[in-house]
């Protein structure tokens, strides 16, 4: 290996300081909270191993630059400024929610995006939602696009409105929610329900919300169902 080919550079060393200072909080609380066991122990270490790599990294020295430091005076006070979404998580990961709890739940807000894995949960969901835009690929394209336009028009206006859909509206349409309800899947789907939800920070009154809710049926079959347990698999540690 070169020298000094892995030592950080310019803005990535300034990055890794500000991971690693997040990283030991995250490790402390999460410590504090394990049970005692052999697994954690070792988990425990693993983590402190980690730890210590990327704290040996930040003594090496930045090439070509001297004195590096943080040219934001409260980093944290920014992460919290641009903390625009909360992920709200099931309270129980093992126990699914019927359609018409989550109508009830879902008709609580003015407006709202709720997001499943399947067309036919769309389309039972739409039914108990009256007035709920129902848009899956069971629709035409035209249709679609036309709904898609309609939604953006209501929301510019500040009308209430309701959406329930498939995962297509994840897939590059630019809507912005104040409250999503996305039903269970893999992480990088409830990743792609937050860039709905307080899209542009203009809520006035904190950040938007989206709630993680079980649905009464598990993703279909193959890759989805493999992420959607994988996922569980992570949240429940």
């Amino acid at each position: 290996m070169e020298p000094g080919k892995d030592r950080p550079r310019g803005m990535e060393g300034i990055a890794l300081a500000a991971m690693l200072e997040q990283f030991n909080a995250h490790l402390a609380e999460k410590c504090a909270k394990a049970e005692e066991t052999q697994v954690n122990r070792v988990r425990a270490d693993v983590l402190a191993q980690c730890r210590a790599k990327a704290q040996a990294r930040l003594r090496l020295d930045v090439d070509g630059l001297e004195g590096v430091r943080e040219i934001i005076a409260e980093p944290a006070a920014l992460y919290r400024g641009l903390r625009w979404v909360e992920v709200v998580p099931p309270e129980d990961f093992s126990i699914p929610e019927d359609w018409p709890a989550m109508a009830d739940k879902i008709s609580q807000h003015r407006q709202i995006l709720a997001i499943v894995n399947r067309r036919g949960d769309a389309r039972e969901l739409a039914k108990r939602l009256p007035q709920a835009v129902h848009l899956s690929a069971n629709l035409c394209g035209e249709h679609r696009s036309r709904l898609i336009r309609y939604i953006k028009w209501r929301l510019k206006k500040g009308c209430a409105l309701c959406v329930v859909s498939t995962q297509l509206i994840e897939a590059g349409v630019d809507v912005d929610f104040p409250v999503v309800f996305r039903a269970f899947a893999g992480l990088d789907s409830i990743a792609q329900a937050t860039g709905r939800c307080n899209r542009e920070g203009k809520l006035p009154d904190g950040p938007g919300r989206v709630f993680v809710f079980n649905p009464p049926q598990p993703s279909p079959l193959g890759l989805l169902r493999k992420v959607e347990n994988t996922a569980k698999e992570l949240l429940c540690r």
